[in-house]
């Protein structure tokens, strides 16, 4: 595409003009509302890739397999992220997060075979080294295992921090389940509604509340 180098990105300076006024091109280009497309755009168009395999530096060419890593998680192609956060990490040893983001998909793949303890340490590793979506899994993983009192300020912390509607009703929903175990009824509820806030479309937990409802009378 280029005969020289390669290069791509967004505008994210917040700077002020000379006029004193405050500049936020990231709300101006709309990246904030559309960045999953516009890096998806990018990934389209192969640059990551030909970055990724033949940028100049080793900076250049880890962060390039990394945002592929990212892009492919994003679209469960979980065996061709690994591949990526791997050539990330062959290029960057030190690179903290690819290797977080390797740990989770072990965890997810461990949850998923049923070998639960396995994924419970695997994202314990993942959220110690920042990867988004670990303390989701590691509560998910403690929860089956029975560790309920564990799994339950994992789930809080992801009800009151996660930046997805679909993540945040997912947590709530499983403090439901968590709080109607122990017997905490209206606290149940209050999970359940809060899951269907975010998910109106949650069968299991309009099943929860309405089965709530008829224990009540």
């Amino acid at each position: 595409m280029f005969k020289s180098f390669y290069m791509a990105g967004f505008e994210c300076a917040t700077g002020v003009n000379a006029h004193g006024q405050w500049i936020d091109q990231i709300e101006a280009t709309e990246h904030d509302r559309f960045a999953d497309e516009d890096y998806a755009r990018l990934a389209d168009a192969r640059l990551f890739t030909q970055v990724a395999k033949s940028g100049d530096t080793p900076e250049l060419r880890s962060g390039s397999w990394y945002h592929l890593g990212e892009l492919a998680f994003e679209g469960n192609r979980l065996d061709e992220a690994v591949q990526a956060f791997d050539a990330c990490l062959l290029e960057r040893p030190e690179h903290g997060r690819a290797r977080a983001w390797v740990a989770l998909i072990r965890g997810r793949r461990e949850e998923q075979a049923g070998r639960l303890e396995g994924a419970r340490d695997a994202y314990r590793e993942a959220l110690a080294g920042g990867a988004p979506l670990a303390k989701y899994g590691l509560a998910s993983a403690m929860k089956r295992l029975g560790d309920l009192a564990g799994a339950e300020p994992l789930f809080a912390d992801v009800a009151a921090t996660a930046d997805r509607p679909e993540i945040r009703g997912g947590a709530q929903f499983h403090l439901g389940e968590i709080a109607r175990a122990g017997g905490r009824q209206a606290d149940a509820a209050g999970h359940f509604e809060s899951c269907l806030l975010e998910l109106p479309d949650h069968a299991a937990a309009e099943r929860r509340l309405a089965e709530l409802e008829v224990g009540a009378r």
